[in-house]
């Protein structure tokens, strides 16, 4: 196992006047208050992600090092499962088996999910009762211990998956007792089952029986039937805690059992309730009266060489259970106050005090702190006087009495030993000088009247130089101690307290003010030299100075109040200013060179800086410091590498090669995400992660869930509110944005449609980074109006608008063409029309004249009685087609008339069966001659009609010439009255019209295509002048 780095105690003797001081322990609690599910803590684990688990009173807490996220079971299940866990473990599936006092519940990481254990016997049988311990074994069985039911085995390969074993009365080979307290695997595949009264039982796998041990009458028999804790260490031995009785230790060979008891008044043996393993041959041991070391070697256990085990005041002495984690950190669960984190790095420091119970509150500044001899060493306190320090036996004792006449004064600011003598520089008692020997203190004041006296009785720094001479720094000036004269020599003249003194390789004496700046003092020469802050880059940042210190590639280096740190170049007799270092605080109290590095102590911490690597590593309380604020000119190196550090609240020292590096490469997790605030959970309503988010490697968004926000954790517990964080969201983000400690929250508002890679890094408290990151994509969709589909839709769309705009460019164009083709046609038959009536018209003039010419001598020879009689016929015949022609020729002239609009009509009122029987009689001759009787007997006599009477005549005449052509023995010519209008319908019997014809026989000059000889007869206007009559 693994060692676990603890601080010793120490333990102070308390004789006459000593003060007696433990050293402080570093410890982190954690209850309630921080979010702890209930202080009442029975189980703790740490799961594969690196989360860590506590089983309370009242539901499951997982803590990431920064916040508790609690699980209340009946929430999850239902309102009557119980919230008190008793026991949680992993199996090796991962799955986390949580012991309730009513049963089991399984949680699933993954999906951050509860399922009630539903595993029955052969006879039904459920676990429904008080779970007090669960294991899994070697062939990955599950034991489950009850507390009144019997032990459980689930065999999830097994036909029958749950079994139960309970003591039958009387058989030897059965389980003890019912209630079991405890279970533990042994090497040998064996189970061993701990019992509330009736001692220890092994089961056998192979036989499937029980054996018990009991306590009896035999020396080396089992020591209490109570039976708490079974546990196996490293090298197979078998460790049984027990109620009240101590430890036993089990011999598999004999068979017997060693009791180990503790004598001591403390008796951290009694009621043990958990045992693991510190190191090989040690024992971490748990119960009523707080918790220690056991060791197996000297069969003892102990607290006081680990002081972080010495927790048995008040209720933290209940504990009752143990765990160490992956970063050998120890977890402690007790039964009143919550939990208590031991960490392997953050005890280094040992803490001490020089307060006393009678005076808590005074000697707790530490001024100074000087080595003597022996490794003892002098503390001067600012309220306090002056301690000493035995560093071997731990023991911190005032100098003198308080009562004591004679003694030193109370504030101390430096100290000097020099031999025998202790040089105390004292605030307003002047200069001390103590002889170690005899106990005498002969006190410096100053004298106004006297130039030889010291410069001030407030004295604030002392400093022995190379050649032994002791300079003296007060707050009106600075001078040196003459031995001989006893007297002081004053150097100078300076304004403000001498803050601090030192000489450098080449003799010169440096002092630092605490107004006027630094000031160099040539011994030699008695040359003083000022420094002082200006403009100029290179010279001092402050003028107040607090520390002076030299390196070892002998560097002068200045820590002023406020400005950082400042370094003195030899060559240019300048500065190199650090005031942008990333100091926790710019207040420099001290400046200890050790090797390459400068240890520096601020009003906030700690700092190791490497000049030449810059390399800078800050240590603050969650390191172990229990005093973040130290004091001024307070910390030196000791002659054994120790650092000593002063402080407002004590003192502390450490060897540097025992601050161990973090050296943990935590998990970094996600631990929760947001929408708009709101926490999301996998596979509810809207949820777009299906599993918990820390096992999620992609989420697709919509495009209202673009807010989102993102919890998560570097999984170290060493001081976690100092690990650090980048993350970037790559597709956004142009550079990593940087947080740190328990700011570990990201978001982002409006998050454009797209996709993107969150990624995220993590520290731990040492800041090393870790090798693992957080890489989740992210998809946020768009609207489904910008949505890939709609897109398509869109395209298709716009395909079919270029197609029909195509289309319709075509057909307009084609129409265009063909309008334009039927402009030219209709302009060509316009044309051809025109010359076709112009053409008929003068031949129409011109027949009309001899036409005129020829009626004259046919009326004559008609009239003609001789010639009548014999030709009369023929000069019928020849004046009815006279007549018929000169029709035609009138028409011809009409038609032109009525195509101009110079065609005037005339209205009047006749009887229409009178203008239709005159029209009838012009062709009843060509009637009779074709056998074609005209039918006018359904015009009623009386019927009269307003109309132009010629262009009536015209009307009729063309429609029954037409009719002539085409009828075989009928034309039919009727009238309906039909409101304010007459309708007159011809109509023939012959071979009627086509459909497609019937709109363009009133076209001029057309003829229908029937290929008919009757369509030869006319020349295709009567119609169409009909039509323009009408």
């Amino acid at each position: 196992m693994k060692k676990i780095v603890l601080l010793i105690t120490i333990q102070i003797l308390c004789m006459h006047s000593f003060v007696v001081n433990a050293q402080r322990i570093f410890s982190t609690s954690y209850t309630m208050d921080d979010g702890l599910a209930a202080n009442r803590v029975y189980s703790i684990l740490q799961d594969s992600c690196g989360f860590m688990w506590f089983g309370t009173d009242d539901g499951l807490s997982r803590f990431d090092g920064i916040a508790f996220k609690n699980y209340y079971l009946s929430e999850y299940i239902n309102a009557t499962t119980s919230n008190s866990v008793k026991k949680i473990f992993i199996d090796r599936r991962g799955r986390m088996w949580i012991g309730l006092d009513t049963g089991i519940v399984i949680y699933d990481s993954k999906t951050d999910t509860f399922q009630p254990f539903h595993a029955k016997t052969e006879t039904g049988e459920m676990i429904q009762t008080y779970v007090t311990d669960m294991i899994e074994d070697s062939d990955g069985e599950v034991w489950i211990a009850t507390s009144g039911e019997g032990l459980y085995r689930f065999s999830p390969s097994d036909k029958v998956r749950l079994r139960v074993y309970r003591n039958i009365p009387g058989k030897i080979n059965s389980i003890s007792q019912n209630i079991i307290m405890t279970l533990q695997q042994d090497s040998k595949q064996n189970i061993w089952i701990g019992t509330y009264s009736e001692g220890l039982c092994c089961f056998d796998k192979q036989k499937n029986t029980f054996v018990t041990y009991k306590k009896s009458n035999h020396p080396n028999s089992l020591s209490d039937n109570s039976i708490q804790k079974v546990f196996e260490d490293s090298h197979g031995n078998l460790w049984i805690g027990t109620f009240q009785n101590g430890l036993d230790l089990f011999d598999p060979v004999a068979k017997t059992f060693t009791n180990y008891r503790d004598r001591s008044p403390n008796n951290l043996l009694y009621h043990i309730h958990d045992i693991k393993e510190y190191r090989p041959g040690e024992l971490f041991i748990s119960s009523d009266n707080g918790m220690g070391i056991f060791k197996a070697d000297k069969g003892e256990i102990i607290q006081s060489d680990n002081p972080n085990l010495k927790i048995r005041t008040g209720a933290n002495k209940f504990i009752y259970t143990i765990y160490i984690d992956k970063e050998e950190s120890l977890w402690l669960g007790s039964y009143f106050d919550g939990i208590k984190f031991y960490s392997a790095f953050q005890n280094n420091f040992k803490y001490y005090s020089c307060s006393s119970s009678s005076t808590p509150q005074s000697g707790k500044v530490i001024n100074v702190i000087k080595e003597d001899k022996d490794d003892k060493y002098w503390i001067g306190t600012d309220d306090n006087g002056i301690f000493r320090f035995d560093a071997k036996t731990q023991e911190i004792t005032p100098f003198r009495d308080a009562a004591s006449i004679g003694t030193t004064y109370y504030c101390i600011h430096d100290l000097l030993v020099d031999g025998d003598k202790l040089y105390a520089a004292t605030y307003g008692r002047g200069l001390e000088v103590i002889d170690l020997k005899t106990g005498k203190v002969e006190s410096f004041l100053n004298n106004p009247e006297d130039s030889t006296s010291i410069p001030s009785s407030r004295v604030f720094t002392l400093y022995k130089a190379s050649n032994g001479c002791i300079y003296v720094g007060t707050s009106a000036g600075f001078c040196y101690y003459n031995p001989e004269k006893n007297n002081f020599i004053r150097i100078g003249s300076f304004t403000g307290k001498i803050s601090d003194i030192i000489e450098d390789y080449f003799g010169r004496i440096w002092i630092g003010t605490s107004i006027s700046g630094l000031y160099s003092y040539n011994v030699r020469t008695q040359k003083i030299t000022s420094y002082q802050r200006s403009d100029h880059p290179n010279s001092l940042t402050k003028n107040v100075i607090t520390t002076l210190a030299i390196d070892s590639k002998k560097q002068l280096w200045v820590g002023t109040y406020g400005q950082g740190l400042c370094r003195y170049n030899d060559e240019t007799d300048d500065f190199t200013r650090y005031d942008h270092l990333k100091l926790p605080n710019k207040i420099i109290n001290s400046i200890i060179p050790k090797g390459d590095l400068l240890w520096i102590s601020t009003n906030k911490g700690l700092v190791v800086y490497n000049p030449d690597t810059k390399h800078i590593k800050t240590y603050s309380k969650s390191n172990g410091l229990y005093n973040e604020q130290f004091t001024p000119c307070s910390g030196f190196e000791s002659s054994d590498g120790r650092l000593f550090l002063g402080s407002t609240d004590g003192f502390c020292y450490f060897f540097p090669q025992d601050l161990r590096e973090n050296t943990y490469n935590p998990p970094v997790i996600l631990t929760n995400m947001t929408i708009f605030g709101k926490d999301i959970q996998a596979d509810t309503p809207n949820s777009p992660i299906h599993q918990s988010i820390g096992y999620t490697d992609e989420i697709v968004l919509k495009y209202n869930q673009s807010m989102i926000g993102f919890d998560f954790a570097a999984l170290s517990y060493i001081a976690p509110k100092e690990n650090d964080y980048q993350y970037m969201l790559e597709g956004l983000d142009s550079e990593w944005q940087f947080t740190k400690g328990s700011n570990n929250h990201l978001s982002y508002a409006n998050l454009p449609v797209g996709e993107y890679v969150l990624r995220i890094k993590g520290t731990n408290s040492d800041k090393l980074w870790s090798s693992n990151e957080v890489q989740l994509k992210i998809k946020v969709l768009p609207p489904f109006f910008r949505s890939q589909l709609a897109y398509l839709i869109y395209a298709l769309v716009l395909l079919i608008a270029i197609m029909l705009t195509v289309w319709y460019y075509v057909k307009r164009t084609e129409k265009r063409q063909k309008e334009r083709i039927k402009r030219l046609n209709d302009e060509k038959e316009k044309e051809l029309y025109n010359s076709k009536i112009d053409f008929f018209t003068n031949i129409a003039h011109e027949i009309r004249t001899p036409l005129s010419l020829i009626i004259g001598p046919l009326e004559y020879l008609m009239k003609t009685s001789s010639i009548n009689n014999v030709y009369g016929e023929y000069l019928s015949i020849i004046e009815q087609n006279y007549k018929r022609l000169y029709a035609l020729v009138t028409q011809l002239l009409d038609f032109r008339k009525v195509d101009t609009g110079s065609y005037k009509l005339s209205y009047d009122c006749y009887r229409i069966k009178e203008i239709i029987c005159k029209v009838s009689c012009i062709f009843e001759l060509s009637a009779r001659q074709k056998k074609v009787a005209i039918d006018t007997s359904s015009i009623p006599e009386e019927l009269s009609i307003v109309i132009d009477e010629e262009a009536f005549t015209k009307i009729i005449s063309n429609l029954l010439s037409n009719a002539l052509k085409y009828a075989k023995s009928t034309i039919r010519i009727t009238t309906i009255e039909k409101d304010s209008e007459i309708v007159v319908t011809v109509t023939d019997d012959g071979i009627g019209i086509t459909d497609q014809e019937k709109t363009k026989i009133f076209d001029a000059f057309y003829q229908v295509k029937n290929n008919s000889e009757i369509n030869k007869l006319g020349i295709g206007i009567g119609l169409h002048m009909t039509r323009s009559l009408v």
